[in-house]
């Protein structure tokens, strides 16, 4: 499937609202300030910037955060555990590298699940074009009646914020998450293959993806 397929799909869904899924009067396309000033919602210089969105968001790649680490936090530590400035130089070295993998792992935990699922009803919504929403399915049952699911997916539960929580409230959204934080070596691939059936999703899978991510 194309992308401009699953564009088409996705423009469908956003414009069906599926009571269920989707609050009343919700806009549910990536809609920015800046592009209400410029052009309206569900143009078509608007749909041309959710495809960008939508190619762009499957091609992110490993970067170095942004923010400078708090030297505050290293100051507590090398007293607290009496670290020498070499450790402590070691562990803001160390803590900045993990930082960055950590804001990447989200978005390599879809595009995994994406070349993954081997099923092409389910709809990788990257880039964030669909409102908290990561994956659709259209499901048509024998009277040609159309149905919808919605799936958000989480790296690890303390990765969740409250608005994506807030989304799902009173909606039968679909709601994965990789890890339970508070639990040592706990993932929950079962969970997912409840929504997307295929034995390849799965830790070790996942982590052999990431290692070769990581080559690259």
């Amino acid at each position: 499937m194309t992308i401009e397929n699953e564009l088409e799909i996705i423009l469908e869904f956003a414009e069906d609202k599926p009571n269920s899924l989707v609050r009343p009067n919700k806009t549910l396309l990536s809609y920015t300030d800046n592009q209400k000033k410029n052009f309206s919602y569900a143009s078509n210089e608007h749909i041309n910037e959710l495809k960008k969105k939508l190619i762009k968001g499957r091609k992110k790649t490993f970067k170095e955060p942004k923010t400078f680490p708090d030297l505050a936090v290293y100051e507590f530590l090398k007293e607290n555990k009496n670290y020498s400035d070499e450790i402590i130089q070691k562990v803001i070295e160390y803590h900045y590298d993990a930082m960055g993998a950590e804001n990447i792992l989200g978005h390599f935990l879809e595009e995994f699940i994406n070349q993954n699922k081997n099923d092409d009803s389910w709809i990788w919504c990257s880039g964030s074009v669909v409102d908290k929403i990561d994956f659709i399915q259209k499901v048509e049952n024998e009277n040609e009646e159309t149905s919808w699911r919605a799936l958000q997916v989480k790296a690890s539960s303390n990765t969740e914020n409250s608005s994506s929580s807030e989304v799902r409230e009173n909606t039968e959204i679909l709601f994965w998450c990789r890890r339970n934080a508070t639990k040592k070596n706990s993932q929950n691939w079962d969970k997912l293959q409840e929504f997307i059936s295929n034995e390849n999703l799965n830790e070790e899978n996942f982590l052999e993806f990431l290692r070769g991510k990581a080559k690259n």
